[in-house]
This record gives C-alpha cells, sequence and structure tokens, in this order.
C-alpha cells in the first residue's frame, strides 16, 4: 500500500470522503436553490460507516445574492449504492434495517429504501434512475419525491449538517478507503441522450419551500470533488457541467487516473 500511495500521489486521492454539488443547470424549475453533499467513510469493525453532511447554499455567494431565492428548505438526499455495497442491519432502532442511524439533530431522521423520485425515471431525458437505493429525509417517510416536512429541512445558508450515518458492508472491499473509492468511482459523469448538461449520477436533491412563492425543486448533482478541505490537503477543482464531447473525454480521463491510483486495502 505505501508503494501505491507514493509522493506523486494527490492528497485527496488518500482521504476517505468527496462531495457532490448541486445546482441551478441541473434543476426541474430552475429555481435557483443549490446545495452539497459530503460523503465521509470510517472503519467500524469489518464494516465501514457513511456519513453524509449536507448543506443547502441557496444564499450563499457566489452567485450574485439578488438572483437567489429568498427562502429554502432542503428536504431529502436520494442516492445509489454500487451494486456490490449493501446496508448492514442493526438489529434495533428506527430505519435499523436500512443501517441508518440518525444524527443528534431533529432534521434528517428518516432513511426510505427503494424510493421513488420522480422525474428522474425512465420517462426524463435521462438514464432511469428510478427507484433510488436510499433516501433521507427531513420529518416525514413519505420517500423523495412526496418526502420532507418544509418545517424540517434545512434553511438557506445552513451549511454542514450530519445527516446521519449509514453501516455498509461488502465482500468484494475493505476499509473506509476502498468503500469511498467504489462510490466516487460510481458518482461520475453522466451525458444524457438529449444533449443536455453533464450531470453526476446518480444521485439527487429536493426543496421545498422556495420563496417567493412557495415552490418546490428537484436536483441532480452536477460537480463531484474530492471532499471537504482538509488542514493540509491539496483538493482538486469540482468537475464542471460541460458539453457531450468534453463531458465524456473528462470523464474517461478522470476514471484512468483514479485506476491509476486505486489503492488496495
Amino acid at each position: 500500500m505505501v508503494g501505491l500511495l507514493s509522493a506523486a500521489t494527490p492528497a485527496w486521492a488518500i482521504d476517505p470522503f468527496f462531495t457532490v454539488t448541486f445546482g441551478p443547470d441541473q434543476s426541474t424549475e430552475a429555481t435557483g436553490v443549490r446545495a452539497a453533499a459530503t460523503f465521509s467513510f470510517v472503519d467500524a469493525g469489518s464494516f465501514v460507516d457513511m456519513t453524509i453532511m449536507l448543506s443547502n447554499l441557496t444564499g450563499t455567494t457566489p452567485p450574485p445574492l439578488g438572483s437567489q431565492p429568498t427562502a429554502s428548505e432542503f428536504v431529502a438526499l436520494a442516492f445509489q449504492l454500487p451494486s456490490n455495497i449493501s446496508t448492514v442491519d442493526l438489529g434495533a432502532g428506527a430505519n435499523a434495517d436500512l443501517g441508518y442511524t440518525p444524527s443528534s439533530g431533529s432534521l434528517f431522521d428518516i432513511a426510505v429504501a427503494d424510493a421513488d423520485f420522480s422525474p428522474f425515471d425512465s420517462t426524463a431525458p435521462r438514464p432511469p434512475l428510478d427507484p433510488y437505493s436510499l433516501c433521507i429525509t427531513a420529518g416525514n417517510d413519505k420517500g423523495c419525491t412526496g418526502g420532507g416536512n418544509p418545517g424540517d429541512g434545512l434553511n438557506n445558508a445552513t451549511l454542514g449538517y450530519s445527516a446521519g450515518t449509514f453501516r455498509l458492508s461488502a465482500a468484494d472491499v475493505s476499509g473506509a478507503l476502498a468503500f469511498r473509492q467504489a462510490f466516487f468511482n460510481y458518482y461520475q459523469p453522466l451525458i444524457p441522450p438529449t444533449g443536455d448538461p453533464a450531470y453526476i449520477g446518480p444521485i439527487a436533491a429536493r426543496f421545498k419551500a422556495i420563496e417567493p412563492g412557495g415552490r418546490s425543486d428537484k436536483l441532480l448533482a452536477g460537480t463531484i470533488g474530492g471532499g471537504g478541505q482538509a488542514p493540509g490537503d491539496e483538493v482538486p477543482g469540482s468537475v464542471p457541467f460541460l458539453g457531450a464531447a468534453a463531458a465524456f473525454g473528462y470523464s474517461r480521463k478522470l476514471r484512468r487516473r483514479i485506476g491509476a491510483h486505486n489503492p488496495t486495502p
């Protein structure tokens, strides 16, 4: 392992966390809301615990504050698990069968399996993403399409809120770093057949109580980066929204780079 993680390997490649962001380019309603989700991984015996930190970036800069909604609530996050990774039944507590432990706060405290999240399904101009493996919601268990109580979501400029932890296992993956690598490799730029902007799939966010107008919105992820900035880390720029040809080329280069530095447990 020491030989593989040489001095040429950037710090982000050996940190077991990454961040995806959501923005207007992949919104269903073009409300201007924005969000981020950071996935971090730590060893838990023979399993790995994955904690998700959420941020409502609406009302922060950039873009200009005057062009953003005056209020919004980030109420749900849906995502797929890589096919070789599953949750571990914790045996007791709400959502224990999904390996989910809510955060100590009162928000984002419910997990739902096999969650519907239209219109990100086979009828949308994107590959089928319905149902998602998991959805975490604020305040109710109606899944991601109808889930999330506006009064229990993350308000504008609420940053770094823990949405709880999932315990994970896999027969062919071992250790926090390897789990992080599996998710990072899975959440890569995808090109819709219609030529719409590239997106990071399969993961999506839901907003409610967007003002003015009391609107709602759903967004696919648009960028992925090497995680939050830890002291001394060198984190590369996120994957941008690109044209179809450019995004495809970037994805191939990124996969080759990850493959070249993919450490063994």
